[in-house]
């Protein structure tokens, strides 16, 4: 599926040209209920960024795991929940690989985890061999090819480190995709984007209009397994609005998130408590922490 700002510049040109060859066709589409889940953008492989059928997106990916083939030393920038995930499952999968995670906290992973959990993912980082630059930002960034072997790349830091690479991943800059409303609903935006909403996922000021999923304003990770929660809530508050029944409530409740570092390892939490690592690897094992969407759509769990 491609990326909801590649799809809304699809139909506008779409748009376009049917002005073009309908002068008199009008745009507008009139609503009851409007529910806004634009989504981010971000650097592939962290974000596939275009229209694309399954096959074809595929085989991108698996281009890029050639590229990692090919590459004997991989800087990784960004040390979120993405990055962590991308340093730990190289090092698995390529041991005799020199990869290098740059991050600009302390600390890896969610900042919404339990910092024990932090700690863990840290811990197993260094077990498999990868390298950390912590506390510091790479300063070069917009000058480097990513996602393209090539021997010499320089990467340097705000902290005048620099490293040499054959193939730089970047794993941050996620961006909330707010060019849709960020005219008609400037006033409810918050300073990254998303829209400020209230428990029942209305956007602030409407009562009919929703933002479900990385657009709206929750204090929590930004996961899939979120969103579709979001829009369970806001389908069932549009069914209750219509029927005169009460609104039903978002609660975020504790963080539960799990963080996949290679086919051998895992760290995570559930409900506020940090996992046994034993567990977590076991469980992934046995297919027991999929998230229910992978089970809908019949895919298998990743080695």
């Amino acid at each position: 599926m491609g990326c909801p700002s590649c799809l809304l510049t699809s139909w506008m040109r779409f748009i376009t040209t049917l002005q073009r060859c309908v002068p008199q066709f009008n745009p507008e589409v009139r609503y009851s209920h409007l529910i806004l889940c634009t989504g981010t953008s971000g650097h592939f492989p962290g974000k596939h960024n275009c229209v694309d059928n399954y096959q074809s997106a595929i085989q991108k990916y698996d281009d890029f795991v050639k590229l990692i083939q090919s590459a004997n030393t991989v800087v990784v920038v960004g040390g979120g929940t993405t990055g962590v995930e991308m340093a730990a499952e190289i090092r698995t999968e390529f041991p005799d690989k020199k990869v290098i995670l740059i991050h600009p906290r302390e600390e890896v992973a969610d900042p919404e985890l339990l910092p024990s959990v932090k700690e863990q993912a840290k811990q197993v980082l260094l077990e498999k061999g990868v390298e950390l630059l912590l506390g510091q930002k790479v300063s070069n960034l917009d000058e480097l090819e990513l996602n393209v072997c090539q021997s010499g790349m320089v990467v340097k830091t705000n902290k005048n480190e620099q490293v040499t690479a054959d193939l730089v991943i970047c794993c941050t800059g996620n961006k909330i995709n707010s060019e849709a409303y960020r005219s008609s609903l400037s006033t409810c935006l918050t300073e990254n984007g998303a829209l400020k909403v209230n428990k029942h996922l209305q956007v602030e000021g409407f009562d009919n209009v929703y933002a479900v999923g990385d657009c709206a304003n929750v204090n929590e990770p930004k996961l899939a397994y979120h969103a579709g929660l979001h829009a369970g809530v806001a389908a069932t508050n549009i069914i209750n609005s219509l029927s005169g029944k009460a609104l039903t409530s978002y609660h975020t409740g504790n963080v539960t998130m799990l963080i996949a570092m290679g086919k051998d390892a895992g760290v995570g939490q559930f409900n506020g408590y940090k996992l046994p690592r034993f567990l977590v690897t076991k469980g992934k094992s046995q297919g027991l922490l999929l998230w229910k969407s992978w089970r809908e759509m019949e895919q298998k769990a990743p080695n």
